[in-house]
C-alpha cells in the first residue's frame, strides 16, 4: 500500500472530477508551488496511485441507453480467461468491462440505442461463447449518479454528475467527433494540443469543447484514479428496493452523496433497481454503511447483493 501524504491527497481531490486544470491553477488550489505539484504528479504516476485521465460523457444525449450484464463463467482456465476478456476490451459496443468476486465473474456494460440493438449484441456474445458461460443476468442502466471521492481528502464540497436520463439524439459533426475523439482517452491534452493533432485553431477548439459541455454530451474530466494502491477496494451494492416515492428517492440519493465513500449511485430496471458503488478500507466500515442503509431504509429494502471489483480492464464512455 502507497503512503500519501495531505499535499498528495488534496492534489488527487481536485484532479478527481477536474482533471484538465491546469498545472497552475491546481498548484493554487492546493497552495504549492508549480513545480512542487508537477513533482508530485509524477511521483504518484510512478507509484501507480493516478494514471492519467479520461472525460466523462453522457451517451443519453446521442439516444444510447446502457445495458449491465453480470456473467458468471463455467470454467475459469487460463486460455478462455484470455480469449473472454480480449473479446470484450475489443468490442466497439462495450462501455465498462470489469472482473469481479464472489458469485459473479465479470461485469459488461454495453452501449445500444434501443433493446433490439441490445438483443442482439447480447445474442453475438453468449453465441461466441455459448459454452463458457454458465449464467448471467441482465440490468437495464437508467441513470447513474457520480460524486466526488470525498473521502481522500475530507473536502465536503458536493461535486456530482449524472449519466442517463431523457434518451436525447443530439447531432455531432466531424469536429466535435474529432475533439472527442482525442480527449476519450486523454482528457489532460489542451486545447492548442487538439488543434494541432486536428487542424484547428485553439479558440475553435475552446469553443466546442464548451459547446459540448453546455449540451451535457461532456459531464467532467476523470482522474484514473487505483483505489486498491492506497488500501482501499471497491464494492457493489446492488438493491432491490420497493415503493419508493420521489421524496424517499432523493432521500436515497442524498444519503449516497453525503456518505465520502460512495462514488456511485444508480438506478436500474431488472432484478435490481437501485446500487452503490463503494470504496472502503475494509469489510468492518463497510458493513457500518450496510447497517446505516438497512436502518434508514428498513421499509424499502427487499434485498441487496454484494460483491468486490477486482479490476477494471476498459472504461469507454463514448461508443467506437
Amino acid at each position: 500500500m502507497v503512503k500519501i501524504d495531505k499535499l498528495d491527497r488534496k492534489i488527487i481531490a481536485e484532479l478527481d472530477m477536474n482533471a484538465r486544470i491546469p498545472v497552475s491553477q491546481l498548484a493554487k488550489a492546493v497552495r504549492a508551488s508549480r513545480e512542487v505539484v508537477n513533482y508530485r504528479l509524477k511521483i504518484l504516476t510512478k507509484k501507480q496511485v493516478i494514471s492519467g485521465s479520461q472525460t466523462f460523457f453522457n451517451p443519453a444525449k446521442l439516444g444510447y441507453t446502457i445495458y449491465r450484464v453480470l456473467i458468471r463463467l463455467d470454467s475459469l482456465d487460463e486460455r478462455i480467461v484470455s480469449e473472454f476478456q480480449d473479446y470484450f476490451i475489443r468490442h466497439n459496443s462495450v462501455m465498462w468491462f470489469a472482473r469481479l468476486g464472489g458469485k459473479w465473474d465479470y461485469v459488461v456494460e454495453f452501449f445500444a440505442k434501443n433493446s433490439k440493438e441490445f438483443d442482439n449484441l447480447l445474442n453475438r456474445t453468449v453465441s461466441e461463447f455459448e459454452h463458457y458461460i454458465k449464467l448471467y443476468e441482465v440490468l437495464t442502466v437508467l441513470e447513474i449518479r457520480g460524486y466526488k471521492r470525498k473521502y481522500i481528502s475530507g473536502t465536503k464540497k458536493e461535486d456530482s454528475f449524472i449519466i442517463g436520463g431523457e434518451i436525447e439524439n443530439l447531432k455531432l459533426d466531424k469536429v466535435d467527433l474529432g475533439i472527442i475523439k482525442q480527449l476519450k482517452s486523454d482528457a489532460q491534452l489542451t486545447n492548442t494540443e487538439i488543434g494541432k493533432k486536428l487542424n484547428l485553431s485553439r479558440n475553435t477548439v475552446k469553443q466546442r469543447i464548451k459547446k459540448l459541455q453546455d449540451s451535457g454530451i461532456i459531464l467532467c474530466y476523470k482522474l484514473f484514479y487505483h483505489p486498491l494502491s492506497l488500501g482501499y477496494q471497491s464494492y457493489k451494492l446492488l438493491m432491490l428496493m420497493k415503493n419508493l416515492s420521489p421524496q424517499k428517492e432523493k432521500d436515497f440519493f442524498d444519503f449516497a452523496q453525503a456518505n465520502p465513500n460512495i462514488i456511485f449511485a444508480h438506478k436500474d430496471f431488472g432484478k435490481w433497481n437501485y446500487e452503490f458503488e463503494i470504496e472502503i478500507e475494509d469489510l468492518i466500515k463497510l458493513q457500518k454503511i450496510i447497517i446505516e442503509l438497512r436502518t434508514r431504509f428498513k421499509d424499502f429494502i427487499i434485498d441487496y447483493e454484494l460483491f468486490p471489483i477486482l479490476h477494471d480492464y476498459k472504461i469507454s464512455l463514448f461508443p467506437d
